[in-house]
């Protein structure tokens, strides 16, 4: 069942299950992991509400053409370990649900920061793609049930 306000508007029009475990480089701390999809090819990202952008894991960034040439902004970002160039573009993304009751699809576009392939970065110092807050989950209404068994994260058009 997708949540709704009071007054019976919807506030998510989707709903998926979420993977919640330890990853890489998080040390003994555990990340809610959820599914997107970028140009058609699924995703797991990290929730990172105190991040910013969609942070493109490399493998991710090797499956999207981007044009260097119009991309946003140039500039570095730090990450626990280490620091890392790269550029900002505008990018669809598409939230999945898990379809039935618990919704659609919703697919929106967010500023993603594209790691600069010339650097020395592998995919063991970023296994996943980050959904942070600032230009990216600012952009959709979401919410997160942690309750055993009903793990889901709700997600909807912001009005």
């Amino acid at each position: 069942m997708l949540l709704n306000f009071n007054d019976g508007d919807p506030f998510a029009t989707g709903a998926a299950s979420y993977r919640y475990s330890q990853v890489a480089g998080s040390g003994d701390a555990s990340r809610i992991l959820v599914q997107i999809e970028v140009d058609g090819e699924p995703f797991e990202a990290i929730l990172d509400t105190g991040g910013g952008y969609l942070l493109c894991s490399p493998e991710l960034a090797d499956g999207v053409a981007i044009d260097p040439d119009n991309a946003l902004d140039d500039l570095w970002i730090r990450l626990p370990g280490f620091r890392m160039r790269g550029t900002l573009h505008r990018l669809p993304i598409t939230l999945k649900s898990d379809g039935g009751d618990w919704g659609e699809d919703y697919t929106l576009e967010v500023t993603a920061f594209f790691p600069d392939p010339n650097q020395p970065l592998d995919v063991d110092s970023l296994p996943y793609s980050y959904l942070g807050m600032h230009c990216c989950m600012e952009r959709f209404r979401f919410a997160v049930d942690p309750c055993p068994g009903e793990e889901r994260f709700y997600f909807g058009a912001c009005p």
